[in-house]
């Protein structure tokens, strides 16, 4: 079988599967896993290998990534994705500025605390409510004693 016939062939193979369905793609989930991912890399810090650096770092570029793809969605997510770049760019400040001798206390930290705080309160604003589910309607205090009288005169 000759080269063309087989990339043919292999053609008319790929071409037979058909496109996922579209309830199986959802960009909801890669991003919010970033973001999530991100979050949870910004809180850790460990005091080896550097990693109290790398981890935040890290954890920053992917909260931008995941709000990147989400910025189309609403303007909630659109703040939070520029927060997310500005949190990313105050925190690779801090970190030239730790390098450096200038002694500028605590004030990016604080900064990116307060930022991040807003963050989660976009966030939260996107996310929806729990559908609240109606309760059975409870009996009156009268009723649920006369059941329970009965109930226990049952057996009589």
């Amino acid at each position: 079988m000759s080269d063309d016939l087989r990339f043919d062939q292999l053609l008319r193979e790929d071409a037979s599967g058909l496109p996922p369905a579209m309830a199986d793609v959802n960009p909801w989930c890669e991003a919010m896993w970033l973001v999530l991912w991100g979050m949870g890399l910004t809180t850790i810090t460990f005091h080896f290998l550097y990693l109290d650096l790398l981890l935040p770092a890290l954890g920053g570029i992917l909260m931008v990534l995941g709000f990147r793809t989400l910025r189309q969605e609403n303007k909630a997510l659109r703040w939070c994705w520029r927060l997310s770049i500005v949190i990313a760019a105050v925190r690779s400040a801090s970190f030239v500025l730790e390098a450096l001798p200038v002694d500028v206390k605590y004030v990016p930290a604080y900064a990116v605390m307060v930022m991040t705080f807003a963050l989660y309160i976009g966030l939260w604003w996107v996310c929806p409510a729990p559908p609240v589910r109606k309760s059975p309607p409870r009996l009156p205090p009268v009723r649920w004693w006369f059941s329970m009288w009965r109930w226990a005169r049952w057996p009589f």
